[in-house]
């Protein structure tokens, strides 16, 4: 779920067709009922799908784990849209991911970026992010096959 500017609320669920659906309140609080499609349907998702606002594009993100655990990537064609772009990879091919991720947007001293963690075959944890700082906004324009995201190796905890 997302909270939109107006306090509009716009949740996500994966359909029992295995679709990636949202759905939008209305702007006096209710719900339409009326369920649209994220992304194409060139991929299977499987479990949640987990989704975040761009506080700089204003634009949502979604990501969600697919039948080969890799975790992929659609986001809104326009900032307050019900149209989604196509799904695009986000993880490096060498990896899979059997967990669902968690998406979130962090700020450092550059500004805004966008980002999701999840859980390797393995079992270590991968944080990827994207940049959304206001000078990267000129590249923000792109579909979410145009957005390429950086991978981190999170250390495993130590035992004490």
């Amino acid at each position: 779920m997302v909270t939109l500017p107006g306090r509009r609320l716009m949740v996500f669920a994966r359909h029992t067709d295995g679709v990636v659906k949202s759905q939008l309140q209305s702007i006096d609080g209710t719900w339409p009922g009326t369920w649209n499609a994220v992304g194409d349907i060139g991929v299977t998702p499987v479990g949640s799908p987990t989704a975040v606002l761009s506080p700089n594009t204003g634009r949502v993100s979604v990501f969600t784990r697919t039948t080969d655990d890799t975790i992929q990537h659609s986001r809104q064609t326009a900032a307050g849209s019900t149209a989604w772009g196509n799904w695009a990879t986000a993880t490096v091919p060498d990896e899979t991911y059997p967990t669902d991720p968690t998406a979130f947007v962090f700020q450092n001293s550059n500004g805004f970026r966008l980002g999701f963690v999840s859980r390797t075959a393995n079992g270590s944890v991968r944080l990827y992010d994207t940049d959304e700082s206001a000078a990267s906004l000129a590249t923000r324009a792109a579909p979410a096959a145009g957005i390429s995201f950086t991978r981190q190796e999170i250390p495993q905890p130590r035992d004490n």
